[in-house]
């Protein structure tokens, strides 16, 4: 599809809250399609060591969200090797990082910005 744009966020979400709906709201109203990279738990245990909801009860919790449109498994916390694939599979489509607000970072910024604005990231309200 020609002018598709794609918005990608990531996340634990262990307890969906308010702020993760109001920030997948905000990337579907722009996009369209709304694509939900959820962290693995082995990379979650890695990294912080706890967690309180498994990936499969993640996963259903998040499958009943009306402004996600795909839930892909995210092996790390780099959203790049997704966001490579969404592009060699949506080669035209424009691609939008939604970060949360909470981060005061872009991972793998200096790898959106190769690309001639097809691949961009902002931070959510």
């Amino acid at each position: 599809m020609k002018n598709m744009v794609i918005s990608y966020s990531f996340g634990i979400i262990d307890f969906l809250h308010f702020g993760h709906i109001r920030l997948f709201e905000d990337a579907r109203k722009y996009s369209n399609r709304h694509i939900l990279g959820l962290i693995s738990d082995t990379a979650i245990y890695s990294w912080h060591g706890t967690l309180v909801s498994s990936y499969e009860e993640r996963l259903a919790v998040l499958q009943g969200v009306k402004y996600i449109d795909e839930i892909r498994l995210q092996n790390s916390f780099d959203p790049l090797p997704n966001l490579q694939l969404i592009h060699k599979e949506f080669p035209e489509a424009k691609i939008v990082l939604y970060i949360g607000n909470d981060r005061n970072f872009v991972p793998c910024e200096n790898y959106l910005i190769t690309f001639d604005n097809s691949m961009s990231f902002c931070f959510a309200p």
